[in-house]
């Protein structure tokens, strides 16, 4: 499996009706053991919200909270089937945590 990028977030779950899943976002759609670990593959790679790289959900998580707030619309550029695209995402609140 050839990965076409060295750094990025590889989307596992895409909630329904959330603003990814508006956005055409896409997760995994298969699990691949690696080792001991049970991964998603085959869903899209975040690099970039708004032309600023992203790595990691730690990074991901700062720069949304940190640069933008809910309602505003942002550019996701992903890799998906080794293609690079932008979508665009309107963002919402996050739902409460039980």
């Amino acid at each position: 499996m050839e990965i076409p990028v060295d750094k990025g977030l590889l989307v596992a779950e895409v909630v329904a009706g959330s603003p990814a899943a508006k956005a055409d976002i896409h997760a995994g759609d298969r699990v691949v053991a690696i080792g001991n670990t049970r991964v998603p593959v085959g869903g899209d790679i975040i690099i970039a919200i708004n032309g600023q790289p992203i790595a990691s959900f730690q990074e991901l998580t700062v720069y949304l909270e940190a640069e933008t707030q809910v309602e505003d619309k942002v550019e996701v550029t992903l890799i998906r089937d080794g293609e690079e695209m932008t979508v665009a995402v309107v963002l919402a609140a996050r739902p409460e945590q039980l």
